[in-house]
């Protein structure tokens, strides 16, 4: 969506699009979040070799 199309919406259709934005950001966060902890959760793991 354009920022002008953005812009001219009502307060109702603003926040509606501000709340998909953050619906659509939270999956890849958190896959992002579970493959930063794994590998750090296996950092050693072939240190020892």
């Amino acid at each position: 969506m354009c920022r002008e199309t953005a812009a001219m919406q009502k307060d109702r259709a603003l926040t509606a699009l501000q709340r998909g934005i953050g619906v659509l950001a939270v999956p890849p966060l958190a896959i992002a979040t579970g493959v930063v902890w794994l590998v750090w959760k296996r950092r050693n793991r072939f240190a020892s070799e």
